[in-house]
C-alpha cells in the first residue's frame, strides 16, 4: 500500500490520510492479497487458469455476494443484492467505455480523535494511462502522493514539504520514487486467465474508477439499494458491509468453513478503528461514482458515522487530455527505486508438485 511513512507525529497522521484516501483502489490491500493467496490455495489448478469473467450488466448473477453470506456459505443472492450487482455492472462498463474521465477529489477522513481534509485529481485515459495526486496539509507540513501510469511504466512518488505561511515551499525529505514497468508485468500474466490479469491491474493501482468498482464488488456484500437525494440531486445509493471471505481476513480467522454459526461470529466482532464497518456507494442519474462513503460504528455497537467520505466533482467526460499529462521525468540525483523484478517475482505461478519417483528396484542376487 502506497503510503508517506515517517516516524514524526505529523507524518503519522499524513499516512493515515493519504492511506484513506488511496482506499479506492488499494484499501486493506495486504488483507486481499493473503485472501486471494489463500483462494489460490484451496482453488483447483484448472480454475486458476481458467480465470473468472468480469461481472456485466447483462450477467448480474455473477455476483455471488449476498446480504448474509457468499458462495462459501451457499446463501443465495438476495434481491438488492442483485440490483446493486446490476448498477455497478451498467457503472463500471460505462466507465470503461468512456475515451477520458477528469475529475478533482475531496476526501475527509475521521479516524478516531484525527481528522482529516484531503484534496486530489483524478485522470483517466485509455490503455491504463492514470494520473492521481493527493495532498494533505497539517499545520506547517504537507503530504503529496502521486500515481502516474504513461500505459507502459508507473510511476509512484511521496514526498513531505515544510508549508509554512508566508515561507516559501522547503521539502522536508527528498521524493521516495519508485518505478514498474507495466507491460512486462501484464505480459507475465497474460497467460494465466482472465482473474489474475484484472487482479494485476488492481494491485498496480491501474484500473483507476473502473477498479475501484470491481473491488468494493468483490469485497462487499450489498444489501440495500435506495433512491436518495443529495444537493438537490437524484441518486441510487448502495449500502453493504463486508462479504464474509473479506471478513475472515480482516480478523485473521485463516481458513476456516464459513458456515452460518462462523459468518455470525465474524459479523459480531469488532473490527479495529482504523477499518470501517459498512461502505455506502453513491451513483448519479448516469450512474457514475460521486461519492464513496466508509462508515464506522461508534462504540463497537453505536451509529454509524462517516468514516472516509470521496466525492468526485468537476467531473469531465470524453474531453481531450493531453498525453503530457500522463507522462513523469524523475528528477536529476534522486533514487527511484525500481521494483518491476519484485513485482514479476509476485507473479510467477504455483510450482507444480514433484512427481513422486519411484523406489529403485534392489539388484537381485540371482
Amino acid at each position: 500500500m502506497h503510503t508517506l511513512r515517517r516516524l514524526t507525529v505529523a507524518a503519522v497522521a499524513l499516512v493515515a490520510a493519504v492511506w484513506a484516501v488511496s482506499a479506492g483502489e488499494a484499501l486493506f490491500r495486504g488483507a486481499a492479497e493473503d485472501l486471494r493467496a489463500q483462494e489460490a490455495e484451496r482453488t483447483p489448478p484448472r480454475s486458476r487458469e481458467e480465470g473468472r469473467a468480469p461481472a456485466t450488466a447483462a450477467d448480474p448473477a455473477t455476483n455471488r455476494k449476498s446480504a448474509a453470506g457468499s458462495e462459501s456459505t451457499g446463501a443465495a443472492a438476495t434481491p438488492a443484492g442483485l440490483d446493486a450487482a446490476r448498477h455497478l455492472a451498467r457503472a463500471r462498463d460505462k466507465l470503461v467505455a468512456y475515451s477520458s474521465v477528469r475529475a478533482e477529489l475531496l476526501e475527509s477522513v475521521s479516524i478516531g480523535e484525527r481528522r482529516f481534509k484531503v484534496a486530489g485529481s483524478y485522470l483517466q485515459g485509455p490503455d491504463h494511462k492514470l494520473r492521481l495526486e493527493y495532498r494533505v496539509r497539517l499545520g506547517d507540513t504537507e503530504g503529496t502522493l502521486q500515481e502516474i501510469c504513461d500505459g507502459d511504466v508507473l510511476w509512484s512518488v511521496s514526498q513531505i514539504r515544510s508549508v509554512k505561511d508566508g515561507a516559501a515551499e522547503t521539502a522536508t525529505e527528498r521524493p521516495r520514487i519508485t518505478r514498474q514497468d507495466v507491460k512486462e508485468i501484464i505480459a507475465r500474466v497474460r497467460d494465466l486467465g482472465e482473474a489474475r490479469r484484472e487482479a494485476t491491474v488492481l494491485e498496480l493501482g491501474l484500473g483507476g474508477l473502473p477498479a475501484l468498482l470491481a473491488s468494493i464488488s468483490d469485497r462487499v456484500a450489498f444489501d440495500e439499494v435506495r433512491e436518495e437525494s443529495l444537493d438537490g440531486r437524484p441518486f441510487i445509493v448502495l449500502y453493504g458491509g463486508w462479504d464474509p471471505e473479506f471478513l475472515r481476513v480482516l480478523h485473521g480467522a485463516g481458513n476456516a468453513p464459513l458456515d452460518e454459526k462462523a459468518v455470525a461470529e465474524l459479523s459480531a466482532r469488532p473490527l479495529p478503528e482504523h477499518v470501517p464497518d459498512r461502505v455506502r456507494l453513491f451513483l448519479d442519474a448516469d450512474e457514475f461514482p460521486r461519492r464513496i462513503q466508509y462508515l464506522k460504528r461508534s462504540g463497537g455497537d453505536g451509529p454509524l458515522a462517516p468514516m472516509v467520505t470521496l466525492d468526485l466533482v468537476k467531473v469531465e467526460l470524453d474531453v481531450t487530455i493531453d498525453d503530457s499529462e500522463f507522462t513523469y521525468e524523475p528528477p536529476d540525483g534522486v533514487y527511484v527505486n525500481d521494483i518491476t523484478a519484485e513485482r514479476l517475482e509476485g507473479l510467477k505461478p504455483p510450482a507444480a508438485s514433484p512427481r513422486p519417483q519411484r523406489d529403485r528396484a534392489e539388484p537381485s542376487d540371482e
